[in-house]
C-alpha cells in the first residue's frame, strides 16, 4: 500500500523545457504541426510534484489504442523496474525518468489509419522517498533506509 499519494507531473520530450500534460490531457502539447505520426518517437519526461520524492523507475507502461494495447514496459516484480520492449527505452537521472517508445503503425490502424482518436498511455511510476533539509524526517530514513513507493500515471494523446 502507499505511504502517502504523490501526483506525478508529465512533459513531452524533457522536464526542464518540455510542455506541461496537465491533468493527463495532452491536446495542448500535441495539436497541429506538433501532432504525432507513425514511426515518431514519443518522449515522455515524469517528475514527482513533491521536492522529497524521486523517481528510480518504470515498474509497468502500457499504450491502448482502441482495442489494440501495448505493454512497452513489461511487469517484472511488484517495487522493481520492468523491462522495456523492443521499442522503447526508459532512463533515470536527477530523481526523473524519461521513457521513449516508437509509435508503431498497429496504434494507427486500430485507430482506423489515424483518421483521429488517441493513444492512451498509462502506467506506474516507482519512487523513493528522499530527506529534505530543515524536516523531521520519518524513522525509515533516520535510520538510512530508502522508502520505497509506486504511483500511477496516466495521458490522453490526440493522434
Amino acid at each position: 500500500s502507499a505511504t502517502r499519494s504523490v501526483g506525478i507531473k508529465v512533459f513531452r520530450e524533457s522536464c526542464a523545457s518540455g510542455c506541461e500534460i496537465v491533468d493527463g490531457d495532452a491536446s495542448g502539447c500535441f495539436a497541429g504541426e506538433n501532432k504525432t505520426a507513425i514511426g515518431d518517437v514519443l518522449t515522455l519526461c515524469l517528475d514527482a510534484e513533491d521536492a522529497d520524492v524521486d523517481l528510480t523507475g518504470i515498474e509497468s507502461a502500457m499504450v491502448n489504442a482502441a482495442d489494440y494495447s501495448s505493454a512497452i514496459v513489461v511487469f517484472a516484480e511488484g517495487g522493481s523496474a520492468g523491462t522495456d520492449n523492443f521499442v522503447t527505452t526508459t532512463s533515470v537521472a536527477s530523481g526523473q525518468v524519461t521513457l521513449e517508445t516508437l509509435l508503431i503503425p498497429a496504434y494507427y490502424d486500430a485507430l482506423g489509419g489515424g483518421a483521429g482518436g488517441s493513444l492512451e498511455v498509462s502506467g506506474t511510476v516507482l519512487l523513493s522517498y528522499v530527506a529534505s533539509s530543515g524536516r523531521r524526517l520519518g524513522r525509515e530514513l533516520q535510520d538510512g533506509n530508502q522508502v520505497q513507493d509506486a504511483s500511477p500515471f496516466s495521458l490522453s494523446i490526440p493522434v
